[in-house]
């Protein structure tokens, strides 16, 4: 025997000196000072054991006995101590664990070495042990289970019956730690010594067959017992190890013949039965195990599979699909009862919104693809629950929750991405021609959308106002010229959550794109029939858009069905031809059923609210139309520039009557869709459509107004023509104008044909004004400009400053003579042209504007001609105005509103313009008396403007007014403070506070009437009503203070407090003024509006 090195000597010395301190600490009496001096020794030893290089080649079979056999009386101590010593045991654990993991003990010891061990970590593993020590333990084991698998005779002794009940217990005492512990680090060493051990260490089926039971009960709990409190690397690592044991017990290429039943055709069933003969025992014992294992793992698989509060953590569902693809890949013939429940997780997450999570769903589909009873039993049951799905999603759509909902239709979509058009075209057709009521039941749209979405479309210019301004080229820039080819967000009656209308859309998506898209086109455009249900078409609607968007667009997410046939360029050519020509087929239903069918009734292009038999119905019509709207639009993208150029003439009269419709949630669809019609012809949106199309659309109309009775759309149509087109349509419209006339005399009976045909009327006028107004402030802009270029620049300045400076030195010796020249020359300097009026800019028909000013030219009397705008709104205003006095409260508010409008564009000739106010100024008057709310509100509007351009002619009739506005501001006041913004009451007060602030500020008013206006509307200053009449109030008193600051200043300081109404003379010339009791208000609601009108009037 050769003679040790020095190392290994010096090493031998330390371990030994160590040894005799212990031995020395363990003889004498346990005290808390011997604990210590144990632990101090151990953790010295422990400390060598790990900073020793070479540790491997130091430590032979003598030396690693000697450790051995100096830590082995430390584990005898704590055996026989009374009192626990839980430093002194870690201590030891962690010199064993170094022993164990740095040495070759394995290689030298005994075979039943390993079971020793394993026996004496396994008692350290219990609850009255401190978790860190268990960990120390658990770790122990997992080093000697390592060792162990690297050496076949500690293998075969550790697999031996007689070894079964202590490997039993070390499982037991795992398990147990794995389900009860608390440290996390502690489970997750527990576990991987679990996993090793079943299916590495033992190994073999026989032997892991018997604790299967336990160890998948144990797993189970540990997976639902906390649900979503449990940490996601215990469930994740729970999941996996149950799926590997699971599929190492039960795979299908271990299980016997008689279990596994290879029958694929009739004859084989048939040789199968013939030759099945009575089992013996054995037999019967294995079936019964498989039997029993099939029925607990499926009650385990549905409480783990089944509850879904505790996967929120996307790595948890994640090992989820890796283990049911497990068991579907390698047990899917043994556990054939598993395979619903294990394909419905899979396919539920093959949509998952984290794409590590789809993406595995995605490759387990794969591998099940290449198994051998794919095609035999697996594609059948996808075909069943994808029946199933589809038969009993709708009632989940109706009553369940919102989570629910998103996986019930996430099923759909997986099992149809999964089994693709082949063999999912069959059971789709069949499952929805059943269910077909019921689907369109659990699709309802809200219909109290409609009304949220048209009171917001009352504060929305983009439904309102069309035009911002005006660019160079006076054409406008507006919404048109950006469009937007969003639609509204659709709301359903059941499905709330927006990921829940979302997943709907994904799952038409799918079973259009792989559906046979031909049969659900057929199905749904049945509801559209006369003899249809006229409740069901917006969801049929919905549906055919969203089937059809989903075979028209590629499949571009993470989704991508890679098992799905691949096709040929060729086969995609046809296939796009083909959807192509279903959008074209589908595009000409839709318009001849919906968006212009042959008879249209007048209640369908009346606004909201006036279909007094049956709302419902009326609200389901409007839907229909606006998403058959956004069919129009979806197969304009899809067809192409030539397809929808032909069909452009069909299709714009339709859709521009649709843009006219006074209902929002229609003209918001209508303008969409013709923006996305225009992008696909090359235009820049709807307004460069329709003036490229103006010949034909003002065509069609001239040949429908003359029989308004069969053409009711035609005003709509002129209207939204008006609205988008702009002032550029003004010019086409002269024939059109006194064609609305002859109509307007042919229908004069009629109030609601004259209400539409008058409305055309105000349009035009009202894009007259805004055209005027554009024009109004490009000339003060230009002035402006024209301002600044006058000015002279510094630079200039300086030299003109400097020549003047030098001529007044000159001047003291310069001669008289001299000095009158200088005089004369500055007389001429100083001569200026006379002040020109505006008014002279504007050159008469006949000027060249060659003269150098227009003052100089010989008066004229004769009155400078009507522009053409000026020309068009006097002559519709002039012919008009009886419609003030009509029978029909629309038709009145559409005339006033014309009138307001006609004020402001006829406002510079008031030759004209007041003629044509004092003929119809009775019959405006009278309106402020009208029983129709709307028509009152829309009169006192007109005075206002009115007042801003007749000044004289409102001021001697004020009079006449004020009594009837004092009237007005009463009505409702005393519920003021409660009433809403949008209530009558509080849109009069506004109107007639806007009103009188009009009046006030260009009107002259008697002095004597000054204080009675400001006690009106004084009650408006209160801090407790609304803004926007706080706001008006301070404009009717700021244009008085304007008129008479001193009535105002002493008004409002009446309202101020004692302390604030009291002026004082610091220098004492004059008495404290303060304002007397009797006029003085103790309200102190007013008084913030009171300082705000002090600081303007001061």
């Amino acid at each position: 025997m050769s003679r040790p090195s020095v190392e290994i000597l010096d090493f031998f010395h330390v371990v030994l000196s160590i040894r005799n301190e212990l031995q020395t600490d363990l003889s004498e009496p346990t005290t808390r000072e011997s604990s210590t001096k144990i632990v101090s020794q151990l953790d010295k030893l422990n400390n060598i054991l790990n900073t020793t290089s070479d540790l491997e080649t130091k430590c032979d079979q003598r030396m690693t006995n000697f450790i051995f056999t100096t830590l082995m009386p430390v584990a005898h101590w704590l055996k026989t101590t009374q009192v626990p010593h839980d430093r002194v045991l870690e201590a030891w654990l962690r010199c064993m664990h170094a022993v164990l993991a740095k040495t070759h003990w394995h290689m030298s010891s005994p075979p039943q070495m390993a079971e020793q061990l394993l026996i004496l970590f396994t008692t350290y593993i219990n609850a009255a042990k401190p978790e860190e020590a268990q960990q120390l333990a658990v770790q122990c084991i997992s080093t000697i289970l390592s060792a162990v698998n690297e050496n076949e005779h500690s293998l075969q002794v550790l697999r031996d019956l007689k070894c079964r009940p202590q490997m039993a217990a070390c499982i037991a005492a795992l398990l147990d730690v794995i389900r009860r512990g608390d440290a996390l680090s502690l489970r997750v060493d527990a576990m991987h010594t679990l996993a090793t051990m079943l299916l590495e260490t033992l190994g073999e089926v026989d032997i892991v067959a018997t604790l299967l039971p336990g160890v998948v009960s144990t797993l189970g709990r540990t997976i639902y017992q906390k649900q979503e409190k449990e940490n996601h690397k215990i469930l994740s690592l729970a999941l996996d190890i149950l799926g590997d044991i699971i599929v190492f017990v039960l795979r299908d290429e271990c299980a016997p013949e008689f279990i596994v039943q290879d029958v694929q055709s009739l004859h084989a069933l048939a040789a199968h039965m013939k030759g099945k003969q009575p089992v013996d025992k054995m037999q019967e014992t294995i079936q019964k195990f498989y039997e029993t294992s099939k029925t607990m793992i499926k009650k385990q698989l549905d409480f783990i599979l089944g509850i879904r509060t505790y996967n929120t953590d996307w790595r948890v569902r994640r090992s989820m699909v890796r283990t049911c693809g497990k068991l579907l890949s390698r047990c899917s013939r043994t556990l054939e009862n598993c395979t619903a429940l294990l394909l419905k997780t899979i396919v539920l997450h093959i949509d998952d919104e984290y794409t590590q999570v789809g993406a595995e769903a995605q490759f387990q589909i794969n591998e099940i693809m290449q198994a051998p009873a794919f095609e035999q039993s697996i594609i059948p049951t996808l075909k069943e629950n994808l029946s199933d799905s589809i038969v009993y999603a709708p009632s989940v759509l109706i009553s369940g929750d919102e989570g629910d909902k998103v996986n019930a239709m996430a099923l759909i979509t997986g099992y149809v991405l999964i089994l693709g058009n082949r063999h999912a075209g069959e059971v789709l057709d069949s499952a929805i021609s059943k269910t077909l009521d019921a689907w369109l039941a659990a699709l309802e749209i809200d219909r109290d959308g409609l009304n949220v979405l048209e009171e917001q479309g009352q504060k929305n210019s983009r439904y309102l106002e069309f035009y911002d301004g005006y660019a160079d080229d006076s054409e406008p820039v507006s919404v048109w010229e950006q469009p937007s080819l969003v639609y509204p967000k659709t709301h359903f009656k059941h499905l709330v959550a927006d990921r829940t209308v979302a997943q709907a859309g994904r799952m038409l998506n799918v079973i259009g794109r792989i559906g046979n898209l031909t049969y659900w086109r057929d199905l749904l455009m049945n509801c559209f029939q006369s003899d249809g249900d006229q409740d069901v078409q917006p969801q049929a609607a919905y549906m055919i858009h969203s089937l059809l968007s989903g075979a028209s667009s590629a499949e571009s997410d993470s989704i991508t069905a890679r098992w799905l046939d691949l096709q040929s360029d060729d086969e995609k050519d046809e296939e796009t031809s083909k959807i192509k020509a279903i959008a074209l087929q589908v595009l000409h239903e839709i318009v001849s059923l919906v968006i212009d069918p042959t008879t249209k009734t007048r209640t369908s292009v009346v606004p909201l609210g006036h279909h007094k038999i049956n709302p419902e119905l009326e609200s389901a019509e409007v839907l229909a139309t606006c998403f058959s709207l956004q069919i129009v639009g979806l197969v304009a993208c899809i067809l192409e520039m030539e397809y929808v150029q032909d069909e452009l003439i069909t299709l714009l009269y339709p859709l521009l009557a649709h843009l006219g419709s006074p209902n929002v949630f229609i003209h918001t669809y209508a303008l969409i869709t013709l923006d996305a019609i225009a992008l696909v012809c090359g235009q820049r949106g709807a307004r460069q459509l329709a003036i490229e199309n103006i010949d034909y659309i003002i065509n069609m109309v001239s040949q429908r107004i003359s029989v308004l009775e069969d053409n009711l759309r035609a005003p709509l149509v002129l209207k939204a023509l008006i609205r988008i087109g702009g002032p550029g349509t003004i010019d086409y419209l002269d024939d059109t104008v006194e064609e609305i006339f002859d109509a307007l005399d042919g229908y004069h009976m009629d109030g609601w044909s004259c209400a539409q045909l008058c409305s055309v009327l105000t349009e035009i006028v009202r894009v007259l004004y805004r055209k005027n107004a554009a024009v109004v402030a490009d000339d003060e802009v230009m002035a402006e400009s024209n301002q600044s270029d006058d000015q002279i620049s510094d630079e200039i300045q300086e030299l003109i400053d400097a020549d003047s400076k030098g001529a007044e030195d000159t001047t003291e010796t310069a001669t008289m003579e001299e000095i009158g020249k200088y005089f004369l020359d500055r007389q001429e300097k100083d001569k200026k042209p006379k002040s020109m009026d505006p008014n002279d800019l504007l050159l008469d028909d006949g000027d060249d504007g060659d003269d150098e000013y227009q003052n100089e030219k010989p008066a004229d009397d004769t009155p400078e001609p009507l522009s053409r705008s000026q020309q068009m709104t006097l002559d519709i205003m002039t012919k008009a105005r009886h419609f003030l006095t009509a029978g029909s409260p629309q038709l009145r508010v559409e005339m006033l509103g014309l009138f307001a409008a006609g004020t402001k564009v006829l406002a510079l000739r008031i030759d004209k313009f007041g003629v044509l106010v004092n003929g119809a100024w009775p019959s405006i008057m009278q309106r402020l008396w009208d029983d129709e709310n709307m028509v009152v509100l829309q009169a006192v509007a007109v005075i206002g403007s009115i007042a801003e351009s007749l000044k004289d002619f409102v001021s001697g009739r004020f009079k006449d007014l004020w009594p009837r506005f004092k009237e007005l501001l009463k009505q409702g006041r005393g519920e003021s403070y409660h009433y809403s913004a949008f209530s009558y009451h509080h849109r009069l007060h506004h109107a007639i506070l806007l009103t009188l602030a009009s009046v006030v500020e260009y009107c002259q008013i008697e002095a004597s009437k000054m204080p009675e206006i400001m006690g009106q509307v004084k009650w408006y200053m209160d801090e407790r009503l609304n803004a926007e009449l706080q706001e008006s109030a301070v404009k009717v008193l700021e244009a008085i203070g304007k008129r008479d600051p001193d009535t105002v200043w002493l008004h409002m300081m009446s309202l101020l407090s004692n302390n604030e109404s009291t002026i004082v003379d610091d220098s004492g010339s004059f008495e404290p003024f303060s304002i007397p009791e009797w006029m003085r208000t103790q309200d102190q609601w007013y008084r913030k509006n009171a300082r705000r009108i002090l600081e303007l009037v001061q």
